[in-house]
């Protein structure tokens, strides 16, 4: 397991939540497509959902079923102010510094993200770094 799975497996064991995180290698993009893979129904898959406070910018991470569609306006009233999808554009330095990847597991899963058109390469111009942006289409996004 990849040292981010070993944290959530070790704060899960240390809350006394009775869970076991699994990895696969398998990209799925709906919880639908998640369960398919594992074997399970809907409702037992966590997807987790990126945002962010509009006036302080502070992050939220929301962790839900599968099955249930997350009420941004509800959670904008449990943390106190309205809440906006957190901006999806990251660099490579970024993914580096969140999964300490080398070099070379960094750029083979960025490829493998873009040729699975999860990812879209915004590129900069003479010398500037890459900028990625994770791809989401919002009608299917919201029909969760």
């Amino acid at each position: 397991m990849r040292d981010s799975a070993v944290k959530v497996q070790t704060l899960l064991d240390q809350n006394g939540i009775e869970a076991n995180v699994i990895e696969f290698n398998e990209l799925t993009r709906t919880s639908e497509e998640a369960a398919r893979a594992i074997g399970c129904q809907v409702a037992q898959i966590a997807k987790t959902l990126i945002f962010r406070t509009k006036k302080t910018h502070r992050p939220v991470c929301v962790i839900a079923s599968g099955i249930n569609r997350v009420n941004e306006k509800r959670i904008g009233e449990i943390v106190g102010e309205k809440i906006e999808r957190a901006e999806h554009r990251f660099s490579r330095r970024d993914v580096r510094a969140f999964t300490r990847w080398s070099d070379s597991q960094l750029k083979r899963h960025m490829k493998r993200l873009e040729d699975l058109e999860y990812l879209i390469v915004h590129r900069g111009g003479r010398g500037q770094s890459f900028v990625y942006e994770l791809f989401f289409e919002a009608a299917a996004d919201a029909a969760r």
